[in-house]
Parts: structure tokens; C-alpha cells; sequence
């Protein structure tokens, strides 16, 4: 599936959008998630699997779709509400949209403990404000980027939430 079709993207400066929408009808950004939210009720063993015989014909397309499960979808499926999981899962999974991952800020480098950013909970709203920034967001920069996961700062001192 790779190997024929990744050509010369690189030195085209493309994002291979056509193999990312293989993958995701292949149902292999789903891999690891249960049926009830699009995805193929398999586990982390079976996606390791896929991520090295992606990785033998082009590195980079695994890389993909392991930031893409790992990093932007897995936190939506492990600490997202009911909704979350049923509004953000199924298009995580079947490849509609790619899950993204900021971590890296310009002054702390990719040390999660030096994280800068800071979310609060504005009570108004019920919504969650973000202040900071982000650097070489895993994922990002894509027109199928649908979400992204971010490490932030949620409190002052010790009990700070990372």
C-alpha cells in the first residue's frame, strides 16, 4: 500500500494524504479502539504490528499513524467524556480526521515538566482557555488535522496539573 504510492512526496514537499486515507479505510488508525466508537476492538499489540511493517517501507507514514492513535486520539478515548468519545472517536478512527499532538515550546524544548502553557477552566463558559505556544506540533499543518492533544499546565505549585 505504501511502497507504490509514497514516490516522491518528500522532495515535493506533499503530505501523502491518499496513503493516509488507505490506512484509515484499512481501519488501522481504529486498531486498538472498541467497535462501539469506529474502531476495530483490537489492542496496542496489533497496532505495534502495523507501525513496523509501516515503518519497513517508510518511516514517516508510521509515524503518522502512531501520533495520529497514541497521541491524538488514545487521550480523547482514556480521559474524554462519553461525548467526547462518541463526537471524537469514530472520525479519529476511521482516518476522516487526524489527531495531532503539541508538546514541544520554543523556550522548554519537548521537557514535559517545563511546560509553559497554561489552561484554566473559565466557568462562564464551561470551556477550557489555552495560553502558549506550541512548536513542530506532531500531525499538525495538515487540512485533515481535526484535533490536537496539548500538554498544559492546569494549576500553580505542587499540585499543578500536567
Amino acid at each position: 500500500m505504501v511502497a507504490p504510492k509514497i514516490g516522491d512526496f518528500y522532495e515535493r514537499h506533499e503530505f501523502p494524504y491518499e496513503i493516509v486515507r488507505e490506512m484509515g479505510r484499512m481501519g488501522l488508525f481504529g486498531l486498538p479502539f472498541p467497535e462501539e466508537y469506529g474502531g476495530m476492538g483490537g489492542d496496542y499489540f496489533a497496532l505495534g504490528v502495523a507501525l513496523e511493517e509501516l515503518a519497513r517501507v517508510d518511516s514517516s507514514v508510521a509515524i503518522t499513524l502512531e501520533a495520529g492513535v497514541s497521541l491524538g486520539a488514545m487521550p480523547v478515548h482514556l480521559f474524554g467524556t462519553e461525548e467526547q468519545k462518541r463526537a471524537w472517536l469514530p472520525r479519529l478512527c476511521s482516518g476522516e480526521i487526524l489527531g495531532a499532538f503539541g508538546l514541544t515550546e520554543p523556550d522548554g524544548g519537548s521537557d514535559a515538566g517545563a511546560t509553559r502553557t497554561t489552561a484554566r477552566l473559565d466557568e462562564a463558559t464551561d470551556e477550557w482557555v489555552i495560553n502558549g505556544t506550541k512548536c513542530f506540533i506532531t500531525n499538525s499543518g495538515t487540512d485533515i488535522t481535526g484535533l490536537v492533544t496539548v500538554t498544559a499546565v492546569t494549576g500553580r505549585g505542587p499540585t499543578a496539573g500536567r
